[in-house]
């Protein structure tokens, strides 16, 4: 799960080097944190009430990530 989440960071960033997405998109990073603790969470915890609280905050984390990606193509369409 973690290369995954790395894995969209990197790839919105070459995109805006390339010149495919506008600086808008960096807006995607604001869901960073809690895909980071998320991934955290997981990987140091072993009790079952934690580890369900932390997959519920991944769909969490990939709402506000698409959320948040979406908002900064608009704006980057826009302006």
């Amino acid at each position: 799960m973690s290369i995954s989440y790395i894995f969209n960071f990197i790839w919105i960033i070459a995109w805006i080097i390339v010149g495919h997405m506008t600086w808008f998109a960096l807006l995607a990073f604001l869901a960073a944190p809690l895909a980071f603790k998320t991934i955290h969470t997981l990987s140091t915890n072993t009790d079952e009430f934690q580890l369900d609280k932390a997959m519920g905050t991944t769909a969490g984390a990939a709402m506000v990530y698409q959320l948040m990606w979406a908002i900064g193509l608009i704006m980057g369409k826009l302006f």
